[in-house]
């Protein structure tokens, strides 16, 4: 039976030919297609994705518009500038996350709601979210666990535990596991217990907000076989050795911007300081401290280009630190190399981090 004697017979009204000779019924996952007495069975994953189109927007920090931001980033000739400092002699990957988050924000300025993901990029954040949160298992009332991880609350992020901090992305981890580790920003040590995995030596865990340091001390208390390895510090790194306020917000604890109408006082002192006084050999520097990442660095200097440490520093927290700690890093003629990642989250920006080393 010829497809143009079926069209004629649909045409004249004979609708009972047509059904019988050709239908379209579920079962299961699959879409089976019966036509002239042939059955063709489909998976809807392949052939029907609209079905299963799942679709995730990005969301705002909305820090991130305040100070001028949003008018940074508008196309000028210092914005180009800006633009290409930052990309220069990075890989294509860190090209195409720079310019996704620019263009995601310009989105955001112009519209003022988030963004779609691409359908790919969607499905991949909703099965990086599922296999993150099955890890996530609660204890008792005051621990929480994640693979071998303890913490004392249920606070895992994606880019620490999932991601693991893109530590692989380092050629010299070998070099990384010889020497100690400074975890600047350490809140409740999240972020310490999992860089304890890449060294030999000990991770000292810089956390000045007195809240966030008592719980830094629960998690070292309660992952039992990182005691020795993980040293709490109740100071932040910075520029100049002092005293000086933080407004207190958790994690979002900051010395820059006020998050809070909670504050109180911290003492700070300079990485080059506390390397001296205890004689530190240090393999790898890690910062997030809410947008003072370049106070600490400066602090750093000497330290860093005498030892030429790994560098894993977030640059999210604002357009200066975005567009400025490369450069900053780079105009002390040291040999780094840099790559820019980001989390594969619904976040526009959040946990953008600039990854630096030395190859030899």
């Amino acid at each position: 039976m010829s497809g143009e004697y079926l069209k004629k017979k649909l045409r004249s009204g004979h609708n009972e030919i047509f059904k019988s000779n050709f239908s379209i019924k579920n079962e299961n996952n699959h879409k089976v297609v019966k036509l002239l007495g042939l059955k063709i069975k489909f998976k809807r994953k392949n052939y029907f994705k609209s079905e299963n189109k799942i679709t995730v927007t990005k969301t705002a920090n909305i820090g991130w518009w305040k100070n001028g931001w949003l008018e940074f980033i508008t196309p000028s000739e210092q914005f180009a500038k800006s633009y290409s400092q930052l990309i220069k002699n990075t890989d294509v990957e860190s090209i195409n996350t720079v310019n996704n988050i620019i263009n995601d924000m310009r989105f955001y300025k112009k519209n003022r709601k988030s963004s779609l993901f691409s359908e790919s990029d969607a499905n991949d954040v909703v099965r990086i979210e599922s296999i993150h949160n099955s890890k996530i298992l609660q204890l008792d009332d005051d621990k929480f666990a994640y693979e071998q991880f303890l913490l004392p609350i249920n606070y895992f992020e994606i880019g620490i535990f999932y991601e693991k901090y893109n530590m692989s992305e380092f050629e010299n981890l070998a070099a990384i596991r010889k020497g100690c580790i400074i975890d600047a920003g350490a809140f409740i040590g999240d972020s310490s217990v999992i860089l304890a995995q890449y060294t030999d030596n000990k991770v000292y865990a810089f956390e000045p907000v007195n809240a966030n340091y008592n719980l830094l001390l629960k998690t070292i208390s309660i992952n039992t076989d990182l005691q020795e390895h993980i040293v709490p510090v109740n100071l932040a790194l910075s520029d100049i050795t002092t005293n000086i306020d933080i407004s207190v917000n958790g994690q979002c604890s900051s010395v820059v911007n006020k998050v809070s109408e909670a504050s109180e006082t911290i003492n700070t002192i300079t990485l080059d300081e506390f390397v001296e006084k205890n004689s530190l050999q240090v393999s790898l520097i890690k910062t997030d401290v809410e947008g003072f990442e370049q106070n600490l660095l400066r602090g750093a200097q000497k330290t860093i280009a005498k030892q030429k440490p790994a560098l894993l520093v977030s640059m999210y927290h604002g357009y200066n630190d975005f567009f400025n700690i490369k450069p900053l890093i780079e105009s002390w003629n040291l040999g780094y190399k840099f790559k820019i990642r980001k989390p594969k989250t619904r976040s526009i920006s959040n946990g953008t981090l600039l990854l630096a080393e030395i190859v030899y």
